[in-house]
C-alpha cells in the first residue's frame, strides 16, 4: 500500500500595491481595527516628502512598511469608513507618481486601458465610501495632478492659498479621523516635559510687531541652524498673529529660509512649496499661550499648545546632538515671555526666571541651558 502523504500548506493572503513607482506585496493583516465607537474601519493618512503626495489605506501594515521603511510619514486617520457600502478603487500612475481614488467604475476602465494608470490592490475595492461625513477632494495642478482627501472644513478652505482647488465632496465615512504628524518607529509620542531629555516651555504673548516684516518670538529646542521651534508670528500680509511651527531640517547655506530647503512649517500661508505643517490656527495679540516642544532625543519632537498635545515631528538632523533651548524674538516683536521651563540633557525641570521679560526691539536669543541673555 503506497502511503498518502498528505502536505499543508499554509497560504498567506497578499495584495499587489504600487508606491512611488515601486511595486511590493503587502501581507492583507486579519487584525481589524478597533472601532466601537464608530462602527467603522479607520482610513491611514500618509504624506511623501519625496513626491509631496498623500496615500489613504485601511491596511495597518501598508502603513506600517510605508511609515519606517519607505520614508513616508503617518498623518494619522483621516476618517473611518463603514465596513460595507460604495465601493472606493485606487489607481497609481508611475509616470505622474500619483494615487487616484474613484467609485466610478468606467473611470476606472477607462484610465487603466491605455491611459498610464494600473489598478492597486489588485483590482479590488481598496475601503467603502458611506455614511454622513463628508470627505472633500482636492487637486493640485502643479503638483502632478496630486489629490488629496480631506474632513477638515477648515484645510478645505485655507489649502486654496497654496495652490490646491476644491472639487467638492467626493466620499463619506462614518467617523472624522484623528490627525498625527510624525515619523517615529514607536508610533505616537507624547513626551512630559519632565521626562524628555530636553524640553522647553513658555508663555508668550505678543503686544506689538513691526507692520512691514514677519516678526516672530518662540520657543525652541535647536542645535543651531536647525531645530524645533514654536510660537507667535505676524504675518504682514495677512496683517495677522498666528500659531508657528517650524522644523527646520536643512537651512541654506546661505541662510535664506523658505527657498530651497527642506524645511516644514505650519503657518497659514507657508513661505515654501509642500513641506508643511498642519496650520494650529490664528491668534490674538495681548493674549497669553503656552507652548512647550519636548523630545527624547531620538529626533522626536512632541509639540504643545496651553499643555494640550497636538503633534509630533521628526527632525533627522537631530538625532542624538546637544539641543539647546531657547527664547527667540526677531524683527521689532515686543510681548512677554513668562512661565519659562526647560531640561537640559535630561538634568531634570529648571526655571529660567531671568527672560521674565519684555522683548526688547530686534533679534535676542536667550539660551536656556545657561540661562544667558545674548
Amino acid at each position: 500500500m503506497k502511503k498518502s502523504i498528505a502536505k499543508s500548506v499554509v497560504a498567506i493572503a497578499a495584495t499587489l500595491t504600487t508606491v512611488a513607482g515601486v511595486s511590493m506585496l503587502v501581507a492583507n493583516s486579519s487584525v481589524t481595527a478597533k472601532a466601537a465607537t464608530t462602527g467603522g474601519v479607520p482610513i491611514y493618512r500618509l504624506y511623501s516628502p519625496v513626491t509631496n503626495e498623500h496615500l489613504y489605506t485601511q491596511d495597518a501594515n501598508e502603513k506600517k512598511v510605508l511609515s519606517t521603511q519607505a520614508g513616508w510619514t503617518y498623518e494619522g486617520t483621516g476618517w473611518y469608513a463603514p465596513n460595507a457600502g460604495t465601493p472606493v478603487y485606487r489607481l497609481y500612475n508611475p509616470g505622474l507618481k500619483n494615487h487616484l481614488y474613484t467609485t466610478d467604475t468606467n473611470e476606472v476602465k477607462t484610465l487603466t486601458n491605455g491611459h498610464g494608470w494600473q489598478s492597486d490592490n489588485n483590482g479590488k475595492p481598496l475601503f467603502y465610501s458611506g455614511g454622513s461625513v463628508a470627505i472633500y477632494r482636492m487637486y493640485n495642478f502643479a503638483l502632478s495632478g496630486m489629490h488629496l482627501l480631506t474632513t477638515d472644513s477648515n484645510e478645505y478652505k485655507t489649502l486654496p492659498a497654496a495652490g490646491w482647488n476644491q472639487e467638492g465632496t467626493k466620499l463619506y465615512g462614518v467617523a472624522k479621523g484623528t490627525p498625527y504628524v510624525g515619523n517615529s518607529l514607536t508610533g505616537d509620542v507624547n513626551i512630559p516635559i519632565a521626562t524628555a531629555k530636553y524640553a522647553a516651555s513658555a508663555t508668550i504673548s505678543m503686544t506689538g510687531f513691526n507692520s512691514t516684516q514677519e516678526s516672530k518670538a518662540y520657543v525652541a529646542l535647536q542645535n543651531d541652524p536647525g531645530g524645533v521651534i514654536m510660537g507667535l508670528r505676524y504675518d504682514p500680509f495677512l496683517h495677522g498673529v498666528q500659531i508657528l511651527v517650524e522644523n527646520n531640517q536643512n537651512p541654506p547655506s546661505d541662510g535664506n529660509y523658505g527657498v530651497n530647503n527642506s524645511n516644514q512649517y505650519a503657518t497659514k500661508t507657508p513661505s515654501v512649496t509642500g513641506f508643511t505643517l498642519p496650520y494650529l490656527g490664528d491668534a490674538a495679540l495681548n493674549k497669553a499661550y503656552t507652548f512647550t516642544v519636548t523630545t527624547d532625543g531620538s529626533g522626536t519632537f512632541s509639540i504643545f499648545v496651553n499643555g494640550v498635545f497636538k503633534y509630533s515631528v521628526y527632525n533627522s538632523k537631530e538625532v542624538g546632538t546637544v539641543l539647546y533651548p531657547t527664547l527667540v524674538t526677531a524683527n521689532g516683536v515686543s510681548g512677554n515671555f513668562t512661565n519659562t521651563q526647560y531640561v537640559y540633557d535630561g538634568g531634570g525641570v529648571k526655571t529660567g526666571s531671568s527672560v521674565n521679560a519684555p522683548f526688547p526691539t530686534g533679534k535676542t536669543i536667550y539660551r536656556l541651558d545657561a540661562n544667558l541673555y545674548q
